[in-house]
């Protein structure tokens, strides 16, 4: 059955046998080309296997009839930045960030802004993900990071106790972040 197939595999990955693995992905596959789980278990051992060239060829075809091309999408950009094809991979994730609601490429734009010191463009983007997002928390964190190493405490504070004010963005994390501030200025009441 597929569903033996898929645990067999994942078992066979988990103990580092992707020979094994990629073999029962591929027979599944064979008998169905358009099983995307299937072909995702099989992209997954790819790239397990440090064989990104083969697995962004097999992703190339996924996105082709994936029910969530953008998702497929998205891997074909982490699997370029993990070829080193950065500009390639921010071209896929300005495209989603633009057509999609996902805050993911977003986010991983605003990553590698900040990682090319670029903090303007690590802020336009961090900005525009909301807080119902699955990464408003990360992006908040990263904001106030951005803010503290540009010298911008006070931005970072105002940012923080802003969040903390509305039930809808208020996060426990957020408490935390603001209470380092006012620690490293010497403001223990405040931190406190």
């Amino acid at each position: 059955s597929k569903e033996l197939a898929y645990e067999m595999g994942h078992y066979y990955n988990t103990l580092g046998k992707n020979d094994e693995a990629l073999r029962l992905y591929t027979a599944a596959i064979e008998s169905d080309p358009f099983d995307e789980r299937a072909a995702l278990s099989q992209v997954q051992v790819l790239l397990d296997m440090g064989k990104n060239d083969e697995a962004l060829d097999k992703l190339t075809n996924i996105v082709t009839f994936s029910r969530n091309p953008e998702n497929i999408e998205l891997i074909i950009s982490k699997v370029l930045l993990r070829k080193d094809e950065v500009q390639k991979a921010k071209d896929i994730l300005l495209r989603l960030a633009q057509e999609t609601d996902d805050s993911e490429p977003r986010y991983m734009l605003a990553l590698l802004a900040f990682k090319d010191k670029d903090y303007p463009t690590a802020l336009t983007h961090l900005e525009l993900i909301t807080s119902t997002s699955i990464d408003f928390e990360d992006a908040v964190y990263l904001q106030t990071h951005i803010h503290k190493e540009t010298g911008k405490v006070d931005k970072a504070v105002t940012l923080l106790r802003g969040y903390i004010a509305q039930e809808t963005t208020r996060r426990p994390l957020f408490y935390g972040l603001l209470a380092a501030l006012y620690h490293e200025r010497n403001a223990k009441p405040m931190a406190l």
